[in-house]
């Protein structure tokens, strides 16, 4: 965990990983002929950056405590948590390589998810004929709330949150991240290209 190779394939691969779905996903639906869904999928890219200064509050958060906070259940390190056992200055800098990982897997996530849910939230809002201010106020309420009903449902223990988008957001999160187990998957391939363009044409169908 400590060595700084580790950090950047984890850091290189999730980049990538994060650069190109949304593409794929674009992929899929223009096979499916689908407008609606290939605006979506742009429109991740647009939620980037949106979701970056959340992100690395949240990743800052996990590099000081040790804890993830968006998806427990799925996090790269066990249960999600570092506590450590060695209360000293000395056992900080020991856990420090971990708790980089942890903060990786945070800012990774947390991107993804955001991005997702704002490329959602912003296609429900057009439907709704919301422009404007509204629209802005909108999209900004609906990532909120999709962001606090899967942390809810993180801390309880919970897979699969209430929130209809949170439920859609972090399984792209998940999947982004390479956190995504086979009871998440419903039948897609968890890796690769081919997975997320076919997931691509499901939801343009």
């Amino acid at each position: 965990l400590s060595g700084v190779k580790t950090h950047l394939v984890n850091i290189g691969s999730n980049t990538f990983t994060m650069a190109t779905m949304p593409i794929e996903r674009l992929g899929g639906a223009i096979i499916a002929l689908d407008g609606k869904e290939a605006v979506k999928a742009l429109r991740i890219y647009q939620g980037f950056g949106h979701a970056a200064w959340d992100s690395l509050k949240g990743a800052a958060h996990a590099l000081k405590t040790g804890q993830t906070r968006l998806d427990i259940t799925r996090s790269t390190l066990e249960d999600g948590l570092r506590n450590g056992a060695i209360p000293t200055v000395l056992g900080d800098i020991i856990r420090l390589p971990t708790r980089a990982l942890a903060a990786e897997d945070e800012f990774f996530k947390q991107m993804n998810f955001r991005a997702y849910a704002f490329a959602e939230a912003m296609a429900d809002g057009k439907a709704l004929g919301k422009r404007g201010d509204e629209l802005r106020d909108y999209v900004a309420n609906e990532v909120a709330d999709a962001v606090q009903s899967q942390m809810d449902a993180s801390m309880a223990g919970i897979a699969i949150p209430e929130n209809a988008i949170a439920q859609r957001a972090i399984q792209q999160g998940r999947e982004a991240t390479f956190t995504q187990s086979l009871d998440d998957a419903k039948g897609v391939p968890v890796f690769g290209a081919g997975s997320r363009i076919s997931q691509g044409i499901q939801n343009a169908i």
